[in-house]
């Protein structure tokens, strides 16, 4: 039993680690585009936005559970790549709540907004943002 377990162990490490080194590699397919954080950035499945920290990339539409997963929103899905780590993001306007989603990455805290500006500090700020663009900005 203590072999198998062994084994198993170190399978699952080994495909940690693949899916680790993977995880920074170039994704095959996808333009790459600059992205500065506080401005509006278009994206779509086959742009990956640049951001000075990370890659982000457009996953696509999905559900997520609200609760004890009880109320199921539609919700749209991002990656998040850095140069060791890699994050799945959700952002959702299903409950009524408008208003940026914090995540982390390598350390740092960022907000992804999708629905107003109110992020970029910018001239314009809380304009409505397009329905494919997306707002990243550093949490501070």
């Amino acid at each position: 039993m203590k072999k198998i377990g062994l084994t198993f162990g170190l399978l699952v490490a080994g495909l940690v680690s693949a899916f680790a080194a993977d995880a920074c590699q170039p994704i095959q397919g996808v333009t790459q585009v600059a992205a500065r954080y506080g401005e509006p950035a278009r994206f779509s499945r086959e742009i990956s936005l640049q951001y000075p920290d990370f890659d982000l990339i457009y996953l696509g539409l999905g559900r997520a559970t609200v609760g004890a997963g009880h109320l199921a929103l539609q919700a749209h899905y991002f990656r998040a790549i850095g140069s060791k780590e890699q994050n799945i993001i959700n952002w959702s306007a299903g409950t009524g709540l408008l208003g940026p989603i914090g995540f982390e990455l390598g350390g740092k805290r960022f907000f992804i907004e999708m629905r107003r500006n109110s992020l970029g500090g910018q001239p314009g700020e809380g304009e409505e943002l397009r329905e494919d663009e997306v707002v990243i900005a550093p949490q501070r």
